[in-house]
């Protein structure tokens, strides 16, 4: 009965497998007729200049 159960669960899981794998592949060669989506335009914004590294105004460094 045990060797029975064993079978039975191993075909079901191979079917459910290969359903998967099917539908999968089957989804593959679906005809899209949606029309293209168009590029938003996105405003160019004025460059800035990056703000100074200088180490000087760091605070939390440690005093000697």
């Amino acid at each position: 009965m045990k060797n029975l159960r064993r079978i039975l669960a191993a075909l079901v899981i191979g079917a459910v497998v290969s359903l998967g794998a099917a539908g999968s592949f089957a989804q593959q060669g679906s005809n899209n007729n949606r029309p293209p989506k168009e590029k938003e335009k996105m405003p160019e914004r004025e460059k800035q200049n990056p703000p100074s590294n200088n180490n000087q105004s760091n605070n939390n460094r440690r005093k000697p």
